[in-house]
């Protein structure tokens, strides 16, 4: 299991969505779209961001992991992209109202492979091109294939991964890789409300201890919630618990059956989550922090030194994911 946490102001967050949205738009008007960023939802949670301390702190949360997620794709704009992308994936990206807790949204289909072929880039310095314009969902220098599944409810795991098998296998037969992986995306299936409650209790918990740390010199007010964010001790406790939790929805939806599924042509099942949290100090402000995790089910067909490969593997997409 791994997990990235982020702790950015907001600030910097709005300054890197603004210049997405500058060059979503560029992006638009080379490819002869006449639609203007601004006008979608994207533009929506631009000004949203703008004023977030209106937002509640649950809804400042939602926007906060929709900002973060969103800021992740201007590395397909750099210069030196290896990612080669369809036009109308950008295009259905920016469809959908501006909602602050949008798991659920059909855009995530999309956003999900987008997503990842960005992070094979950015885990991957060396790798030459990341395809997205075949039949499969990503192809990493025509050796790995990557299927996709955002899943939107528990009832399409098991369906999903089989589905994604069966076509890591279709791909391979037609020549468009050596070998692969099926991702999906299970943050729509974790019980938000109950890792908010967690999350908030232990803050608390952190807090009074650092502002009995401020009473007596050894911590200034307008440290406490970025000492808290950094605390590898707070890290720890959150990210065991959410990582229990979607390891719980993971092995509770994925048995035997979809192990057996799995042929040589498969090196493991990859599972991803996102959420985020937003913590409050009446003298500190408001803190933001975004945070992703990942965890994976290596074929038992692969031992040794290959089982091995396959962990080291997953363990460098891991920052990216």
């Amino acid at each position: 299991m791994a997990f990235t946490i982020n702790n950015r102001r907001y600030e910097d967050e709005l300054g890197r969505f603004t210049a997405l949205l500058e060059k979503l738009q560029e992006f638009l008007k080379q490819s002869g779209s006449n639609l203007v960023v601004r006008s979608t939802k994207l533009g929506g949670y631009e000004r949203k961001l703008r004023d977030i301390g209106l937002l509640g702190a649950r809804d400042a949360a939602g926007l906060t992991e929709i900002i973060s997620r969103y800021n992740q794709l201007d590395a397909i704009f750099l210069e030196d992209s290896k990612v080669k992308f369809k036009a109308g994936d950008l295009h259905s990206i920016l469809e959908g109202q501006t909602v602050l807790h949008d798991v659920k949204e059909d855009y995530n289909d999309i956003f999900f492979e987008l997503s990842m072929a960005v992070r094979c880039a950015a885990s991957f310095p060396g790798i030459a091109t990341i395809d997205m314009t075949s039949i499969c969902d990503v192809i990493v220098d025509e050796k790995i294939a990557i299927e996709c599944k955002y899943l939107h409810g528990k009832k399409g795991l098991r369906d999903n991964v089989a589905k994604g098998l069966a076509q890591l296998d279709q791909r391979v037969d037609a020549g468009l890789a050596k070998a692969g992986f099926v991702a999906i995306d299970v943050s729509a299936l974790l019980d938000k409300d109950k890792i908010w409650e967690f999350a908030q209790g232990v803050f608390d918990c952190f807090l009074s201890s650092n502002e009995k740390l401020c009473k007596i010199g050894r911590l200034e007010q307008d440290e406490i919630l970025v000492q808290i964010a950094s605390d590898s001790n707070f890290q720890s406790i959150i990210t065991g618990f959410v990582a229990h939790q979607a390891e719980f929805v993971f092995w509770s939806n994925f048995g035997r059956s979809e192990i057996e599924k799995m042929t040589a042509n498969c090196y493991a099942v990859i599972y991803q989550y996102s959420n985020a949290f937003c913590f409050d100090d009446e003298r500190d402000g408001r803190l933001p922090i975004p945070f992703r995790g990942t965890g994976y089910c290596i074929n038992p067909m692969f031992s040794g030194e290959a089982k091995g490969g396959i962990e080291k593997y997953i363990h460098s997409m891991a920052p990216g994911i």
